[in-house]
C-alpha cells in the first residue's frame, strides 16, 4: 500500500490535491486567457464568498498588484495551475487584469530606444 505524501520535520505541508482538481481538468481559462506576467490587482468591491481555498489565496495575494507568475510562487502551485486559476477569477470580476506589452510594443519601444542612444 502507498502511503500519502506528509510533510517532513521542519517543511512545509504537501498538498494532496492534485492541480487538474484544483482547475476542474481545464488547461485553459473559459474566459480570458491572459500571459504570465500579466499584473493582477484584486478589486475592493468583489463578492468572494464563494471561493475555493486557492482563489482566496491569490484574492489576500492580489491586494496589491502582482502578476500570474508571482501568484503561483506565493500559492506554490503550477504556473498554468495560477492561470487557470486567475483568469477564471478576471472573468468573474473579482481581479482587474493590467494589460501588458505586446510584441509589437516592445519592438516600437527598442526602436524608439535605439534612436535615442543613436542620438547620443
Amino acid at each position: 500500500m502507498v502511503e500519502p505524501a506528509t510533510e517532513a520535520e521542519g517543511d512545509e505541508p504537501v498538498s494532496l490535491v492534485r492541480p487538474y482538481v484544483m482547475t476542474g481538468g481545464r488547461t485553459r481559462s473559459d474566459g480570458v486567457d491572459l500571459t504570465l506576467e500579466t499584473q493582477v490587482v484584486t478589486r475592493p468591491e468583489a463578492r468572494t464568498d464563494h471561493l475555493n481555498f486557492e482563489q482566496a489565496e491569490i484574492v489576500e495575494v492580489g491586494k496589491t498588484a502582482i502578476s500570474i507568475a508571482e501568484i503561483a510562487s506565493h500559492i506554490d502551485v503550477a504556473v498554468g495551475v495560477a492561470r487557470v486559476l486567475v483568469s477564471d477569477l478576471v472573468s468573474e470580476g473579482v481581479l482587474t487584469a493590467n494589460p501588458t506589452e505586446t510584441p509589437a510594443d516592445q519592438n516600437e519601444m527598442l526602436q524608439r530606444l535605439m534612436k535615442g542612444i543613436a542620438k547620443l
